[in-house]
């Protein structure tokens, strides 16, 4: 498995076929671990212009993923392992649902978003890693983050977001 690095806690992974191991993801752990933003990733796919975005990601516990949406992508999501909540939003920032993902008995290890509904997940294992697919081409305007929610780690609003009622 070749790597090149993008950035701190990004790799695109080089050479053909593209192939990933295990050690990937015990590498993406030391890195989300070791990374301010408590998360790490390889992308699959070689240039920020593709149509097809694929993702090897990890994100380790207490990671903050501020509530947003993605206006014209869709976002496949396989769990590989860990647990974690997915809150689903209205545009006023009520909870409007959220499910539990992992791997035990009756609950889902994949989720697909076809439209732009703001969402996040909580982790709650040591790491989440999962395998992510969004179209492409990436455009950072594609991506509206909610005003609604803090910009930085606020423990006591996700705690609320797990709590709160849903519609």
């Amino acid at each position: 498995m070749q790597l090149l690095q993008q950035s701190e806690n990004v790799m695109v992974l080089d050479g053909h076929p593209g192939l990933v191991d295990f050690d990937a993801i015990s590498m993406l752990k030391q890195v989300a671990d070791a990374s301010p933003l408590k998360r790490a990733r390889i992308c699959l796919h070689k240039s920020a212009d593709e149509s097809i975005h694929e993702m090897l990601i990890v994100l380790a516990r207490g990671v903050y993923i501020r509530p947003h949406r993605h206006l014209r992508k869709t976002e496949s999501f396989h769990l590989i392992e860990g647990s974690a909540t997915v809150v689903f939003f209205d545009d006023d920032g009520s909870v409007a649902s959220r499910f539990r993902l992992d791997r035990s008995a009756g609950n889902p290890i994949i989720y697909r978003i076809d439209r732009p509904v703001f969402h996040t997940q909580i982790v709650h294992s040591d790491y989440l890693v999962f395998y992510e697919v969004t179209s492409g081409p990436w455009i950072s305007l594609d991506t509206e983050f909610a005003s609604w929610a803090s910009s930085e780690v606020d423990t006591i609003y996700l705690e609320s977001i797990l709590g709160a009622p849903t519609k």
